[in-house]
């Protein structure tokens, strides 16, 4: 219990804060282009 919790932990947040850089680049990737666009 004590390794699951251990191993499932950092994965989670490494999971988190990857999920969370791409979705600011994307953002900044579409707002790039939508001034491009303009």
């Amino acid at each position: 219990m004590f390794f699951r919790k251990f191993f499932k932990q950092p994965l989670f947040t490494i999971l988190i804060s990857f999920d969370h850089t791409i979705s600011f680049k994307l953002h900044k990737l579409i707002s790039n282009q939508i001034k491009g666009g303009i």
